[in-house]
């Protein structure tokens, strides 16, 4: 009988084999046995999750490089990867959450709305709302609803469905809600900077106008954000004719 300290060589050793005689659409299920017979189940989801989260950098990296061939390629085995580490601990919101990320930068990458909104609803579904099932309170979760809402009300301005673009908004701003109700959890300052302005841009499309105001003076206030940016916004284009906001940007 192997050991503890035996089974993970024994287990690449089988891999390597298998996956050399075996055709790929194969070699997951070799993969399963030899994980289970190993009892590499845990280590063996968080190689899968690493491996799509690697992916998933390289794609977003090509993509700023303008590499559009390499990001979708990286994109694509990224959404493969960490659907198998999903189904190895279906427990695990880590991985979810990871899947929902991907899935949204599919959607922010495709040229095509219909493309792109089926990609965002995928970010949804498989990602962030499975990982609120798993745990409710799972900010990583929330903050990835928001997002892909948010995402999915611009798609549907462009298509000129107001309706559906009001409501998508509204479900953004009760995931961003939701998550700030937890502060501490959303990270360092910088990104829990990041959530308060996206969360801002999400109230001044909805007419939000004085909840947006306090996001808004508070971010400048512990230098979250600058005037520049706040004029160059689009997003916040509903704003611009208060009086408030010019003054806001011209302190």
């Amino acid at each position: 009988m192997l050991n503890s300290a035996g089974r993970p060589q024994l287990a690449v050793y089988l891999l390597i084999v298998s996956v050399k005689q075996t055709a790929v659409h194969e070699s997951h299920s070799i993969m399963l046995r030899c994980c289970r017979a190993a009892q590499l189940w845990p280590c063996f989801a968080g190689l899968l999750h690493n491996w799509g989260v690697g992916l998933y950098e390289l794609g977003t990296q090509a993509a700023a490089a303008s590499d559009l061939a390499t990001a979708e390629s990286a994109l694509a085995e990224a959404t493969t990867r960490l659907e198998a580490s999903i189904g190895f601990s279906r427990a695990d919101v880590a991985p979810m959450n990871a899947l929902g990320d991907v899935w949204l930068a599919r959607a922010e990458q495709s040229a095509d709305v219909q493309s792109a909104a089926a990609a965002a609803g995928a970010a949804l579904q498989a990602g962030y709302r499975a990982a609120l099932r798993v745990l409710a309170t799972d900010s990583d979760a929330l903050i990835g609803t928001a997002e892909a809402h948010t995402l999915l009300a611009r798609l549907a301005s462009q298509t000129g469905d107001r309706a559906s673009s009001a409501g998508h908004f509204q479900q953004s701003d009760a995931a961003y809600r939701a998550a700030l109700q937890r502060p501490t959890t959303l990270g360092s300052l910088d990104d829990r900077c990041n959530v308060r302005y996206n969360y801002a841009c999400v109230c001044a499309a909805l007419g939000k106008f004085e909840e947006a105001r306090s996001l808004l003076q508070s971010l400048l206030a512990i230098g979250g954000t600058s005037r520049e940016d706040l004029s160059a916004d689009q997003d916040l284009s509903p704003l611009r004719t208060l009086p408030w906001f010019s003054k806001l940007v011209q302190k």
